[in-house]
Parts: C-alpha cells; sequence; structure tokens
C-alpha cells in the first residue's frame, strides 16, 4: 500500500434519496436465512493484491473505483471471466457523474476533482445497464448481504490522521475519531481464507473489524450486477431476484 500522499478519497457524504425510492435490500433477505450461511465463503475469486489502477491514487473517484472493483469479483466469482475496466473508463466514468453534479473532472489537468455522491454514481450506473438494481442495507445485515449480493459498497469517514499515513492490514479505530471530511467508498467482500470481511481499496486489501464498522461507516449500498448473474439466470448465491426487479420497476425513474 502507498503513502497516502499519493493517494485520493472522493466520497461526498452519505447517498440518501430524499424521496425515498431506495431500494431496502435487507427485505429480500429470508429471516432465517442465516443458518444456511456458513463459514469459508469467498468471494474474492482468488484474485490478489496488488490489485489494479483504477485512477483513486490520482483522483478521488473512489465511488466510481468502488464499481470496477466490485464488477472484477463479481464476474470472477460468478462467470470465472473476469472483468476489468481500464483507468481510463474509470475516470470517463467519474468525469460523467461529475458533469450530472455541476463539475466534470478533467482527467488532462485534474481540475473539478471534487468527488461524487455515491447515489449519483449507482444511478448513472443502472442507467448505464452495468448495475441491475441497487438498493440500502444495514450494517447488522452485511454479512448475509456480502453472501447474497457478492459485495457491499460501503461509505465511510477516516480518521484525520490516516490521510498522512493510511494503516496497512487493519484498519481498526483504537484511539482514533472519524471524520466526515474524510469520506471514502470502499468495495467490501467476504475472503474464505480466514474468514473476515475485507475492504479494497487502492491497489490492496484491508481487514475491517466490527468496531471500525460500527465506528467508520455511515452508508452501505448493495448493487445486484449483471456479471453476478449467471448465463441460467441465477446467481451463486439465493435471493428473490424476481420480487426485487418488480420492487425496481416501481422505484426507478
Amino acid at each position: 500500500m502507498r503513502r497516502s500522499s499519493t493517494f485520493k478519497l472522493g466520497r461526498r457524504g452519505p447517498g440518501i434519496d430524499p424521496l425515498g425510492r431506495t431500494l431496502k435490500m435487507d427485505s429480500y433477505i429470508a429471516p432465517d436465512f442465516r443458518r444456511f450461511v456458513t463459514k469459508g465463503i469467498d468471494n474474492t475469486g482468488g484474485i490478489k493484491p496488488p490489485l489494479p489502477d483504477f485512477g483513486n491514487f490520482d483522483a478521488g473517484c473512489c465511488t466510481c473505483a468502488s464499481i470496477a472493483l466490485a464488477e472484477m469479483f463479481s464476474s470472477t466469482v460468478a462467470r470465472n471471466a473476469t472483468i476489468i475496466r481500464s483507468k481510463a473508463r474509470v475516470l470517463a466514468d467519474y468525469s460523467d457523474v461529475g458533469a450530472i453534479e455541476g463539475a466534470a473532472y478533467d482527467p488532462s489537468t485534474g481540475a473539478n476533482d471534487n468527488g461524487c455522491n455515491m447515489l449519483d454514481v449507482l444511478n448513472y450506473m443502472r442507467k448505464q445497464g452495468r448495475i441491475i438494481a441497487f438498493g440500502d442495507t444495514a450494517k447488522d445485515h452485511l454479512y448475509d448481504s456480502l453472501w447474497l449480493y457478492g459485495f457491499v459498497l460501503l461509505g465511510l469517514s477516516l480518521p484525520d490522521d490516516w490521510r498522512e499515513q493510511m494503516p496497512s492490514g487493519i484498519w481498526d479505530l483504537v484511539g482514533k475519531r472519524p471524520n466526515p471530511d474524510n469520506g471514502h467508498e470502499v468495495t467490501a467482500i467476504l475472503d474464505g481464507t480466514d474468514n473476515t470481511i475485507k475492504v479494497a481499496t487502492w491497489d490492496g486489501f484491508m481487514v475491517l473489524p466490527p468496531r471500525a464498522i460500527d465506528g467508520m461507516v455511515d452508508d452501505c449500498k448493495v448493487a445486484i450486477l449483471p456479471s453476478w448473474i449467471r448465463a441460467d439466470g441465477t446467481a451463486p448465491s439465493s435471493f428473490d431476484l424476481k420480487a426485487m426487479l418488480a420492487d425496481r420497476a416501481i422505484v426507478a425513474t
């Protein structure tokens, strides 16, 4: 992991729809689902660091880079055919969403490197066909959602001193206070090799213990990606896709 002086953050506040149109993905988790979930679930697809450079070292495009990471992991696990977006594609996505928000990022000059709102990025990706549907999930359903949907997009508030030296290995909050001005988005997955929740960001993985989840995470988003659905219409896990798509037709605009 590089020193934090060479990477960027870029999440602008929690992604909240003022009209309440975001799906509640927890409603598709059966009450007795947890008893079917066992240890050893692995959604890394065997992918090891260093992870591809999706632009977040140079620009505050973490919200777009997180989608590229999710596509990479889900396509590997579900289809054994890894999708790796180019850095240029991720930065173009970042520029497009920036334009929607009022100021397009210019990758040639670095102008308008303002970060993006998670909800704006998800809406953009859905309209581009790279997301089937998305919604909110709760932190106490994080493990279930990671299994059902393959990954969860987490909005974090990082401590101030991590801007100067990002810890490696484990992101813990002992003696640290999260600052909402240090917004960052990561892609959380299950690692079956050691039964931990890991977050993929920049070029590596970090372990996110329960204390850090409780203290730093203020937004949890789930997205159903085409790459998570196999050719026969099923996913590596089971969830009520038909009901979810019916609800999506209600909230989609």
